[in-house]
């Protein structure tokens, strides 16, 4: 298992206490963990080129940040758009070491 990464967040935002939070610690996923969540993301092929990426499902990766990062589903749902990619981003590296280097469209 990996060590846990933290992620500094560009926009903080705040628990459920209204306390301030700037940076989010994410500790690798388990299997229980990806069976909460559900479908997270799925690896897809361009039929013409060969190529592939990865579609992230907002609402999986969402509940998984919430369990990886222990936070409430509240405080996920105020990330900023590219703080939620560069968790999604850190988890998916736990889940495939190579797909964080994969080019998402």
């Amino acid at each position: 298992m990996s060590d846990p990464i933290t992620v500094t967040l560009s926009t903080p935002i705040q628990d459920i206490n209204l306390a301030t939070i700037s940076t989010v610690t994410i500790t690798p996923p388990t299997g229980r963990h990806l069976m909460k969540a559900g479908s997270v993301m799925r690896i897809i092929t361009q039929e013409d080129s060969g190529e592939t990426g990865i579609e992230i499902n907002p609402a999986g990766m969402g509940k998984l940040i919430g369990v990886c990062a222990n936070l409430p589903i509240r405080s996920v749902e105020m990330l900023s758009a590219a703080d939620f990619m560069a968790i999604s981003t850190a988890i998916m590296g736990f889940l495939a070491p190579t797909a964080a280097t994969v080019t998402m469209s």
